[in-house]
């Protein structure tokens, strides 16, 4: 990238990336504030090249003998510094802040030049760097994956198809100074096995920000088990809080329901039978396909109110449980008011930034106050050798074949007396269901089996007697008996389940 440093003319600063498909949308280039920066002279060219001094050995087998350092400086001394984009499409955006050099926390000499490209519809570090630094959005990706008539070079090309011919015009235009192969993870869709790309797109937030401080005291009045977890994983969750995106592009969902209309008229739609009184109709389906097609006459005579785009974020629908279960506010008041908060709720150590997360933002903003008392968090249960159950693999036990043989209730015991239910992972043996069998179900029931048989033998009655007994033995049987009933419900009460089952105080 040719800059504009007046100090030491003609020099370039050499920015990386992984993914080529993004160059025609740079905007910026991200240095680290404290990275040490130098401008070379490439010996065998003759270019002046600026980037990252402790990554000078990455590019040059002996730097000593190959550059000439002319210029080190800091990060915070490149900031400002404006260069020549590689792409002429968005050559416009000059004038509002494009194609300058601004810095950001995750650039790094790890790996590249220490110069990142920054294409802010593209990444969300790339993004909140050019919100912050006012740099401006670009978007020529349409929801297909294609570029748009802004590029028009690359127009109706899927992106990631145009990285080898992207890569082909930088070398034409003397712009490519170093291309390899990289080993790295990438994010594939699950279902077809291709790979995704990351793309801006409008959308409707949950000022989470706003509320963040009556989030965090609101955490403080719950319980979890283990107790690490409120303060720690969901605590700093929590204290980190962004805004939430609660719309998403899709068809199937609850459709938004905000109308509006072009001159900026808009009515958030709280019941069927709202729609139905301010629409003038009828509506027995509240699918996409239905309610798009219904206008809300302006109340000031203007254009008609349209349903917006876009349907509910699943996870704002799961923690808006506690009243949706109701009907509330519309129906079921006293119900509402007598169940929440919930005493307790269970999920497992994943639903941190999930379901228990959605639960309070919802909760909290509705009502300033947390929707559960009590969490219980488990861990995942995996296979036996350690990898995630699945369908596909068939590495677990069929479960009915595990209730037949060793029972439900030897099932339950192995699984609430094990490190799941301490948010830890278990990997799932059918030998340890059989030794819950082998040495508490049998050993228990043996015991009263052996007390049955010769009580109704001899007409053997507990009741009163157990308590004026003064046979030594039968006191200490007793004192036992009270001292578990009192431990059990101690236990219960805080929640710690597996202490129930072990008998640990």
């Amino acid at each position: 990238f040719p800059s504009h440093d007046k100090e030491i003319p003609d020099t370039s600063i050499l920015a990386w990336t992984t993914t080529p498909w993004t160059l025609p949308s740079n905007l910026g280039l991200a240095v680290g504030l404290d990275i040490d920066y130098v401008t070379i002279l490439e010996k065998s060219s003759g270019r002046k090249l600026i980037m990252a001094q402790a990554l000078l050995g990455t590019f040059f087998k002996k730097p000593q003998d190959e550059v000439e350092v002319l210029k080190t400086q800091k990060g915070s001394d490149l900031v400002g510094l404006t260069y020549e984009p590689l792409f002429p499409f968005f050559q416009n955006l000059k004038e509002k802040g494009a194609f300058r050099v601004i810095s950001s926390d995750h650039v790094t000499t790890d790996s590249g030049t220490g110069v990142v490209h920054m294409a802010p519809a593209f990444g969300e570090e790339d993004y909140f760097a050019c919100q912050k630094a006012g740099v401006p959005l670009v978007n020529p990706v349409d929801d297909d994956g294609m570029f748009t008539a802004e590029v028009p070079t690359y127009q109706g090309k899927r992106v990631k198809d145009a990285d080898k011919e992207i890569i082909a015009d930088l070398k034409k235009q003397g712009r490519l100074y170093k291309q390899d192969t990289l080993q790295h993870s990438y994010p594939f869709c699950y279902r077809s096995d291709t790979p995704l790309i990351y793309r801006a797109v409008s959308s409707w937030f949950v000022a989470v920000e706003k509320i963040k401080e009556n989030l965090v005291n609101a955490n403080k009045e719950t319980q979890w088990v283990p107790d690490h977890l409120r303060d720690g994983r969901f605590g700093n969750w929590l204290e980190n809080a962004r805004d939430w995106a609660i719309s998403r592009n899709r068809f199937w969902g609850t459709p938004i329901p905000i109308w509006r209309n072009k001159e900026g008229e808009v009515v958030c739609i709280g019941s069927k039978e709202q729609l139905e009184k301010l629409s003038g109709q009828s509506i027995h389906d509240l699918h996409i396909d239905v309610v798009d097609h219904i206008e809300i006459p302006s109340p000031t005579g203007k254009s008609p109110l349209k349903r917006i785009e876009g349907v509910f974020d699943c996870w704002f629908e799961s923690g808006s449980m506690p009243y949706a279960q109701w009907g509330y506010p519309e129906n079921n008041q006293k119900n509402f008011e007598q169940a929440f908060p919930a005493d307790f709720i269970a999920e497992g150590l994943d639903q941190t930034r999930g379901w228990f997360y959605t639960l309070m933002v919802i909760g909290t903003a509705l009502f300033g106050k947390a929707p559960f008392k009590n969490v219980i968090v488990n861990g995942l249960v995996l296979a036996e050798d350690g990898r995630k159950m699945s369908k596909s693999l068939r590495n677990y036990p069929d479960p009915n074949e595990i209730l037949n043989l060793h029972g439900a209730d030897a099932l339950r015991l192995y699984l609430i007396d094990s490190p799941v239910v301490k948010a830890q992972e278990l990997r799932f043996s059918e030998k340890g269901v059989f030794d819950i069998v082998r040495k508490i179900l049998l050993r228990w029931w043996n015991a009263y089996s052996f007390f049955v048989n010769y009580a109704n033998i001899d007409s053997f009655s507990p009741k009163g007697l157990a308590h004026k007994s003064p046979n030594i033995l039968d006191q200490w049987v007793l004192s036992r008996l009270n001292g578990l009933i009192h431990n059990t419900q101690k236990e219960m009460d805080a929640y710690r389940l597996y202490n129930i089952v072990t008998g640990k105080q």
